[in-house]
């Protein structure tokens, strides 16, 4: 590999409850450098959805629970922390508070939807200039995955 591991990071995803009952043995792989926690598959494998429903299973307990637990053995291990954010940036300061080093913002459907979401809100103004046939365009409602 030559030079290579130096410019690369060898991370793991924590999305589901198997992964959390065996952290301290993943932890300790060597060559592992980053825990990746998935939030919402994190929730569906851990039955979080299930009590909790997707409007609130981001800001559960129970799930708050899981990143305490992550967080305190990665940070034991030296190991780094990511996180997918998803669900806008209120969760940012919890993240980054428990010692979450690498915060991915968003995915390539939320991008692409995001975009597509606002061309499709400038159509109506657009096509009313020149006396077109789009009159509104409504959003669907996001269920924030």
């Amino acid at each position: 590999m030559g030079d290579s591991k130096r410019n690369m990071i060898v991370a793991f995803q924590v999305e589901t409850q198997a992964c959390i009952d065996h952290l301290d043995d993943i932890l300790t792989v060597p060559g592992v450098d980053m825990a990746f926690l998935g939030p919402y598959d994190q929730c569906l494998s851990s039955g979080i959805y299930d009590a909790e429903g997707a409007a609130r299973m981001l800001d559960s307990p129970a799930l708050d629970r899981i990143l305490e637990t992550l967080a305190a053995k990665a940070q034991a291990a030296g190991v780094l922390l990511g996180v997918y954010l998803g669900g806008g940036t209120s969760r940012v300061e919890k993240y980054l508070r428990l010692g979450f080093h690498f915060i991915s913002i968003g995915s390539d459907l939320d991008a692409l939807t995001t975009c597509a979401t606002a061309r499709l809100r400038e159509l109506p103004a657009i096509t009313a200039a020149v006396g077109g046939a789009v009159a509104s365009y409504t959003a669907p409602p996001s269920n924030n995955l």
